[in-house]
């Protein structure tokens, strides 16, 4: 996960993922911790993924939330489903960028989880 500032999130956000499997298919998550401040349900981001030789796949996303507020002084981590039977065709690193369509409260970390699709890591 990186950081991004919980007081109005506004600016890209980089993951980089390295990796050395070419043959298992994956599902992506989106992993969002958050605090109270984060009041909405639903998420707009774009998401730019940079392949290892770089090429860009693209999209806007809306992620819904599943989740209960709590107190702004507790964090809570929300993992939105994303993408199901990726292959990562090529070892490298692979980049993650998530920028928010508009400026945002309460978010202190974005990041991404890559399973295989049996739910291991």
């Amino acid at each position: 996960m990186v950081a991004v500032s919980p007081s109005g999130w506004h600016e890209a956000a980089s993951v980089i993922v390295d990796n050395s499997d070419t043959l298992s298919l994956r599902k992506l998550s989106i992993v969002l911790r958050h605090n109270g401040d984060f009041a909405e349900r639903e998420l707009p981001l774009n998401v730019q993924i940079l392949t290892p030789d770089g090429r860009i796949f693209e999209e806007s996303h809306n992620f819904i939330l599943h989740r209960e507020h709590t107190a702004s002084i507790i964090s809570s981590v929300a993992t939105m489903p994303y993408r199901e039977d990726v292959l990562f065709a090529m070892k490298g690193a692979y980049i993650f960028v998530f920028e928010p369509h508009a400026e945002i409260e309460g978010v202190e970390a974005i990041g991404v989880e890559i399973l295989d699709n049996d739910g291991k890591r």
